[in-house]
Order: C-alpha cells, then sequence, then structure tokens
C-alpha cells in the first residue's frame, strides 16, 4: 500500500459550533443594548423583557448545542469551547439583569 492510496482526513471548523458562536455573540449584543436602552427609559417595555428572554432561550440552545459539537470527530475544539464560553457569559449576564430588576 503506497502513501498515496491513504487519504487522510484534516480538521475542520464544526458548522453547528459556529453558528452558536454567532448567536452567542448576538445574544450577549442583544443584552447589553437591552441593559442601556432599559437604563436611559426610567419605564420598561414589554419588548425589552421579551428581547432578553429571546436571547437566553438561545443561549441555553447554544450551549447544549456547544457541548454536542465538542463531542464531533475531527474539528478544531477551539470553536466549540468558545461557543459555550459566549453563551455561558449570556447566560450569566442574564441572571445578572434579572437580579438586578432590570428586566
Amino acid at each position: 500500500m503506497s502513501i498515496e492510496t491513504v487519504k487522510f482526513r484534516g480538521r475542520h471548523i464544526s458548522k453547528a459550533a459556529l453558528a452558536v458562536l454567532i448567536t452567542g455573540g448576538i445574544s450577549v449584543i442583544l443584552l447589553i443594548v437591552m441593559c442601556i436602552m432599559a437604563s436611559i427609559r426610567p419605564e420598561v417595555p414589554l419588548f425589552f423583557g421579551l428581547m432578553a428572554m429571546i436571547a437566553v432561550v438561545v443561549s441555553i440552545f447554544g450551549l447544549i448545542i456547544s457541548v454536542l459539537a465538542t463531542k464531533e470527530r475531527d474539528i478544531y475544539t477551539s470553536v466549540p469551547i468558545a461557543g459555550m464560553i459566549v453563551n455561558g457569559i449570556a447566560l450569566l449576564l442574564y441572571v445578572i439583569i434579572y437580579f438586578m430588576g432590570i428586566v
């Protein structure tokens, strides 16, 4: 068997992990914008609470998908781990916002 007949599989970036990383970043940005807007306006409309709940649901799904993405074969694990970190920050930010009473 020669070296030409052996096919080496290279690592790749998981598409699911990349999508989760992007949506986690959007969740964090959405929560920060929501906090800034809530601090500017004394009365908080229902829309801000809805934005925060959507961001939390997206970050919870992001955490689950990131954990599942780390178990894929032949991928770079840095992207799923970064997705876990970003979505964990979004979830932690929401908990802090919730206990502060902004939402």
